[in-house]
């Protein structure tokens, strides 16, 4: 269990990231609205491959699907994935500026949720016990009332 989100935290991720999902289909459409391509939808015309068009939409899909499982290391899989996004707005900064920008801001919201999830991680429970190879001298030991 260690390593796991609460099921706070969880909720949270699974929120956000169906959130960046949705943001990205908002980026589609104002791409197709607006006559302009990213690089990952292309021209009208000339779109690209399927593969290629869903990208964008791996990452959070597959977030979601690890916090609804109850993954380990779910925080730095949502940094992995935000960095993912990050490199499609980067990448779009040379086709359309302001969707690139948009593009960045969704995977700065997951990365900012990712970090902030760190805080809702279970812990091992920490070893009480003091374990020596001295042995207690008599002197040392309280005496029993």
């Amino acid at each position: 269990m260690a390593g796991q989100l609460t099921f706070g935290w969880r909720m949270v991720t699974v929120a956000t990231w169906v959130l960046v999902f949705v943001a990205w289909s908002g980026v589609w459409k104002a791409s197709r609205e607006l006559g302009i391509a990213t690089w990952w939808l292309g021209p009208v015309g000339s779109p690209r491959p399927f593969p290629v068009l869903l990208l964008p939409f791996i990452a959070p899909g597959v977030m979601v699907a690890l916090a609804l499982n109850n993954s380990r290391r779910l925080p730095w899989y949502g940094l992995t994935a935000a960095a993912i996004g990050l490199a499609i707005g980067i990448a779009d900064l040379g086709y359309i500026r302001r969707l690139g920008y948009v593009e960045i801001a969704l995977a700065a919201c997951g990365a900012a949720v990712s970090v902030a999830s760190l805080s809702g991680r279970f812990r091992a429970a920490a070893d009480d016990t003091v374990t020596t190879d001295e042995p207690v001298a008599a002197a040392d030991a309280q005496p029993a009332r």
